[in-house]
């Protein structure tokens, strides 16, 4: 029998397919359920101590929780940009904001600032917007990588990703925390397409004490991610017509941003108080998962369990689903805090349906183990990732509390002494709880007046309760 050269006999199209799915099983599956997760000598060789100082240190911050002016703040840092910026994403989703802020990156270009964009390789290839991706990557003072590009050809590489989210501008300002760049982060909405997330800005005013602030630390680690042999540089073969078409399209949102920004100001413009609302710290420190594929050694996480059993007074949480899973468990030592509260979002806010299913079938696990977990009930959903411990250390970045962020991405989180910064946060914390409901035993919610339950509606009651089930063995993964 004759096939054309581009035909494969059917059973060899079915042996193919066994053998994908027998090695995608195996990279993808196998060696995350049956490894451990120490973390060596980590521990051992990174004090504690460090997080604290007596003294004030060269660093301020702020805290950045509401929407509009998070997205405001990240626009004002590139708008003021003279020499660099170091910028590392999750993903980047296509609107109005994502169109004003690349904008504003091409702009920023055009009058010489050095340009480093670093994106995951599977959820920030802006394959959807070709022509930003192509203005991008042809731009002379912008350069781009993606994190551990995507290839069916290699599974074991596929839960390697990048899910940092900072700016680092002129080596003077900081900008971390939970969000993406997109609409349902920046842009002034209601209903369930916003999310609430929470940053934090770090400001270095003394350039000679540059050395001993955070701001060091990120531009290491940025380094450090940018010359990885994880990060590549694209490829993209661009053709004549392409490129006219991706300069008609840089011209084009630049002028849009422009009609965008005199339009809607409050969007663009941080407040006149902004520098002076910040506080001093004493300490910030900059800590952060291994970059290695497969499962890596939980850092991050053992450092913040570490801190919960040094607790005296309080621990409070807020993480957008919270998924102890067995192999996250035996980090968690004896807890002596005589509070310790959590927030995430509830099964009707959450838009993360596999997540909330692994946070559902732990839900009641956790609220019989601490004071009180509380499940957010107000409009949208929550997505910042926020700690802070005894009205002093606040530890704000990407991490959620769930086996992804202990054993597979890249994550980063800030740990800053100072109680000025820790009482914005709590004030924070209590805006959210406010709008929450505690869970019981029994999963149900302690009745408030103040607060109503929301409801998801029965496809998505049906749709989680059939993923607490499928996900279950596969915790780990979520």
């Amino acid at each position: 029998m004759k096939y054309s050269r581009l035909s494969l006999p059917a059973g060899a199209c079915k042996e193919f397919l066994l053998i994908f799915l027998v090695c995608a099983f195996t990279g993808v599956i196998i060696p995350y359920e049956v490894s451990g997760g120490d973390v060596s000598s980590y521990l051992d060789e990174h004090d504690p101590q460090r997080f604290f100082s007596d003294e004030t240190g060269p660093d301020r911050a702020l805290i950045l929780d509401e929407r509009i002016e998070a997205g405001a703040a990240r626009l004002h840092l590139i708008e003021t940009a003279e020499k660099s910026l170091e910028i590392s994403y999750y993903t980047l989703r296509p609107g109005m904001y994502l169109d004003v802020y690349a904008a504003t990156l091409l702009e920023a270009a055009d009058r010489g600032v050095e340009i480093r964009l670093l994106l995951d390789g599977m959820f920030g290839t802006m394959r959807s917007e070709r022509d930003l991706r192509r203005a991008i990557i042809l731009h002379q003072n912008i350069q781009l990588k993606f994190y551990e590009p995507f290839s069916l050809l290699r599974p074991w590489a596929w839960n390697n990703r990048l899910h940092d989210k900072y700016m680092i501008m002129d080596n003077t300002m900081l900008i971390t925390g939970g969000a993406n760049i997109g609409d349902r982060y920046f842009i002034a909405g209601s209903g369930d397409d916003i999310t609430y997330d929470r940053d934090v800005l770090i400001i270095c005013d003394d350039l000679h004490a540059f050395e001993q602030s955070v701001l060091f630390q990120a531009a290491d680690y940025f380094d450090y991610l940018w010359n990885h042999q994880y990060s590549v540089t694209p490829s993209d073969r661009i053709s004549t017509r392409q490129e006219k078409r991706a300069a008609a399209y840089a011209e084009e949102i630049t002028d849009w941003a422009e009609e965008f920004r005199v339009q809607y100001p409050h969007q663009v413009q941080v407040p006149d108080d902004w520098y002076d609302r910040t506080v001093p710290t004493n300490a910030v420190t900059l800590i952060h998962n291994p970059i290695e594929r497969g499962w890596k050694e939980p850092w991050v996480w053992a450092e913040i369990t570490r801190l919960f059993e040094s607790a005296e007074d309080c621990i409070y949480v807020q993480s957008p689903y919270v998924i102890p899973n067995r192999q996250m468990r035996p980090y968690i030592g004896e807890i002596q805090a005589d509070t310790v509260q959590v927030i995430a979002n509830s099964a009707a806010s959450s838009p993360n349906l596999p997540a909330i299913a692994g946070h559902a079938n732990f839900r009641r696990r956790v609220a019989r183990n601490i004071e009180a977990l509380y499940e957010y009930q107000g409009e949208g959903s929550i997505h910042g990732k926020s700690i802070m411990i005894d009205n002093r250390l606040s530890l704000i970045g990407g991490f959620n509390i769930d086996p992804r962020s202990t054993f597979f991405s890249t994550e980063s989180m800030l740990v800053i002494d100072s109680e000025p910064l820790a009482d914005q946060l709590k004030q924070s914390f209590e805006t959210i709880t406010n709008q929450s409901l505690a869970v019981l035993d029994d999963g149900s919610y302690e009745p408030c007046e103040a607060v109503e339950p929301r409801r998801a509606g029965i496809l998505k009651r049906g749709i989680i309760a059939i993923l607490r089930i499928v996900t279950y063995p596969i915790t780990f993964l979520l």
